[in-house]
């Protein structure tokens, strides 16, 4: 009867332990993320800190090996199942890796400078910029242009605050638990 009720504790325990890991590395690249901008050939620069680089390359290594372990010959008949589940993990991690390692947003005293590759490269004069807003859910900021799309700056890059400071909108309020 003690061992029983002790296995379901230790089940209940490292059901938890994703979810508790989950946690942990979010605060981290939270406490990690320098707000301040960096300097390069004469432009302000937003892009996302080291800590957030190393997690993305992290993944990478790790669920390359993921991927190769998915694709040994099995005799089960879900194994098809636990392919596609390893090229879908896969997939998100590599976007990640491309939007960590190549996105980039600088900025001089007259324009917005964008870099993705996920869409062309844009300069996007300050005198377009019609607002600047918060998506919660999305744990961005938004500066909404006239004719030039929406730049998105995700809360974990460092640069936001000397961004929005050098733009014509009023800036939106930091979230709550958020460093400056």
């Amino acid at each position: 009867m003690i061992l029983s009720a002790d296995a379901g504790i230790l089940r209940s325990f490292s059901s938890a332990l994703p979810g508790a890991g989950a946690v942990l590395v979010l605060s981290l690249l939270f406490y990690f993320a320098r707000r301040e901008s960096i300097k390069k050939a004469g432009l302000r620069v937003f892009e996302y800190t080291t800590a957030m680089k190393v997690l993305a390359g992290f993944f990478v290594v790790g669920l390359c090996g993921g991927i190769l372990f998915a694709e040994m010959p099995w005799e089960d008949p879900d194994a098809k199942h636990g392919l596609l589940a390893a090229v879908v993990i896969n997939g998100v991690v590599l976007g990640l890796y491309l939007e960590v390692f190549f996105v980039r947003v600088s900025w001089d005293s007259e324009n917005i400078h964008t870099r993705s590759p996920w869409r062309r490269s844009r300069l996007i004069p300050f005198s377009a910029v019609k607002s600047c807003d918060v998506s919660h859910m999305m744990q961005w900021y938004r500066i909404r242009t006239a004719g030039f799309g929406i730049v998105r700056l995700p809360f974990l890059g460092r640069g936001i605050p000397q961004l929005l400071a050098a733009l014509p909108c009023p800036a939106p309020d930091w979230p709550a638990g958020v460093r400056r």
